[in-house]
């Protein structure tokens, strides 16, 4: 087989897999046959280094992915039976309300944790507040001579601090902990939908 023939019969087997990009593949099979001749080949014998023409097809379809626009041509398209879509069009009323219960209950999981976590920041400026409040009343009460009255207010605000700063650091855990399971959760929807449109 010479060059041309080669070219030809690659050209015919390209095209229908890569169509318009082909052209691109079979020049740079021509550049290595010249290349060849160049060394001192003929033409038979450079296309016969090459190898058998499957061999070759096989070596450019394992380096090149075909285009986009070509897979759907390749890889058929799963059409659905009349008695699968007659089933889910009739099963809809049980498979729908199925569907909508767990998405509710899911929903509602979700909204309850994030609740928790919006009680758990509350709590904690509540604390801060209180605090806050307590030293301000425990001045108070020494500026008018309850040192004793002063003093527990004082040292209870001392502990509402302490209890707030550790209410900090605990709720910005459980929040980074929510964020972090929403953010799963959106990946393995976002993965779902993904499936069911290919």
């Amino acid at each position: 087989m010479n060059k041309q023939e080669f070219a030809l019969l690659l050209d015919e087997r390209l095209k229908s897999i890569y169509g318009s990009d082909a052209d691109e593949r079979i020049s740079f099979y021509c550049e290595i046959i010249d290349d060849k001749i160049e060394e001192g080949l003929s033409e038979e014998e450079a296309v016969a280094q090459l190898g058998l023409i499957d061999d070759v097809i096989a070596q450019i379809t394992a380096d090149y992915a075909p285009p986009m626009a070509n897979t759907k041509e390749i890889m058929p398209k799963k059409s659905r039976n009349a008695w699968e879509t007659t089933l889910l069009i009739a099963g809809s009323p049980v498979w729908g309300s199925i569907l909508l219960s767990v998405l509710a209950v899911v929903f509602s999981v979700w909204v309850s944790l994030w609740a928790v976590v919006v009680a758990l920041w509350a709590a904690t400026f509540a604390l801060c507040i209180g605090s806050v409040a307590l030293i301000v009343a425990g001045v108070a009460l020494l500026a008018v001579g309850e040192k004793g009255t002063g003093l527990l207010a004082i040292s209870t605000s001392l502990i509402c601090a302490g209890f707030s700063i550790l209410m900090c650091l605990g709720s910005f855990m459980v929040s980074k902990g929510m964020a972090a399971l929403t953010k799963l959760l959106g990946r393995a929807t976002k993965r779902c939908f993904k499936r069911r449109k290919s």
